[in-house]
């Protein structure tokens, strides 16, 4: 079971990298993400979103290293930074992750990067998809079904619930958003409520009043109706 569905195509660990980098540049009170944290950051997102939409967040596979999860390929692009921390990217655009992408890698930061790196390393190897991994070989990929199976249960947590009743109004305003745009786009006329109208805005920009609506009465709360 998850909570939804998406159609998002698997990002490049190197763009979650650089999505997770971005977020703590936002952060006033971070003292940045060394190498070995960034790993495990990465580790929890793809764990935290396959359990919720069962669908890989980045296609690059998980292995099971001496100091924890790591992502290879991003292994050896930040490798020479050995403990200090991270550049941030430059000119990154937050927007080209979905929302629902952006939302997993939110929560993540959110919960997991107030820890330092060595305190994730300890924490992931008392994880039962690191553990796994590591019992069959050194570097073993992690599978999806075993983050699956270990990050279920924290996706249904009621921390993790709060968190994403939170999103629901942002949530709700980009898909309103974006039915809009794409009804206009595909040559369909939208209706719009204004100044009293109902307005029909066809897909070359022009505008149609269609009917004058009653004027609306605003009723305070403890307003007895008498019907």
């Amino acid at each position: 079971m998850s909570f939804a569905q998406v159609s998002d195509s698997p990002l490049s660990a190197e763009r979650v990298a650089e999505y997770l980098l971005y977020l703590d540049t936002q952060s006033p009170d971070s003292d940045g993400i060394s190498h070995l944290k960034l790993q495990k950051l990465l580790y929890y997102a793809q764990g935290y979103y396959y359990a919720t939409y069962q669908t890989p967040l980045f296609a690059e596979a998980i292995e099971a290293w001496q100091h924890g999860p790591v992502v290879e390929s991003i292994y050896q692009r930040y490798k020479s930074y050995q403990k200090a921390a991270l550049p941030a990217p430059e000119h990154f655009d937050s927007q080209s992750l979905s929302l629902p992408q952006r939302q997993i890698l939110q929560q993540v930061y959110q919960q997991y990067g107030q820890y330092s790196a060595w305190a994730l390393r300890q924490k992931t190897h008392q994880e039962s998809p690191w553990k796994e991994a590591r019992s069959q070989g050194f570097n073993t990929d992690i599978s999806h079904e075993a983050l699956a199976s270990h990050f279920k249960h924290l996706v249904f947590s009621d921390e993790n619930i709060s968190f994403l009743e939170a999103q629901i109004p942002e949530r709700a305003t980009e898909a309103f958003s974006q039915a809009y745009w794409k009804a206009l786009n595909t040559g369909h006329s939208v209706l719009e409520y204004h100044e009293g109208s109902l307005v029909r805005i066809a897909p070359d920009g022009t505008k149609e009043v269609i009917e004058q609506l009653p004027t609306q009465e605003r009723i305070e709360p403890g307003t007895v109706i008498s019907l």
